[in-house]
């Protein structure tokens, strides 16, 4: 996984500006390909009580997860980007070691005692990439016919 840190003014997914940086046909196939990736992992991942295996997708207890994976441009660097969101306040800030596993950092309630910030180590559960490797075949699919004179 690519780590990378965006400004959200500036990836806000915008169509005018959008178009205007890319060319209509880019923005349009971009999308397009975003909105596969994002679907497929939001479908991924289900909401259960009980913990995923490890090599399978994540489950939700909450579908917080789900709500926060999302598709933006980068102006910058001119790539469109899809995944979650860092969401520090729920509790966990490291979406990436849900997806590769690694150590992560669980923060407790105010109610609990003891370390307010924890240490723990999360087994793979990958849910991007596979979203990734099963809708690149259609990609080039998106292209064909998409510039008109």
């Amino acid at each position: 996984m690519i780590k990378y840190r965006t400004n959200p003014r500036k990836t806000f997914f915008a169509p005018k500006p959008l178009i205007a940086a890319v060319g209509k046909a880019k923005a349009l196939v971009l999308q397009g390909m975003a909105a596969y990736v994002m679907r497929d992992a939001k479908q991924s991942i289900h909401k259960s009580k009980k913990p995923a295996a490890a090599g399978q997708p994540p489950h939700s207890h909450t579908n917080l997860l789900k709500r926060l994976i999302r598709f933006a441009f980068d102006f910058g660097s001119r790539v469109m980007l899809v995944g979650p969101e860092k969401a520090p306040a729920a509790g966990w800030d490291e979406p990436e070691a849900l997806e590769q596993g690694g150590v992560s950092l669980l923060r407790k309630p105010r109610y609990e005692h003891g370390r307010k910030i924890q240490k723990i180590t999360v087994a793979p559960h990958p849910f991007m990439g596979p979203a990734l490797k099963k809708n690149t075949p259609k990609f080039p699919a998106l292209w064909t016919n998409s510039i008109k004179p």
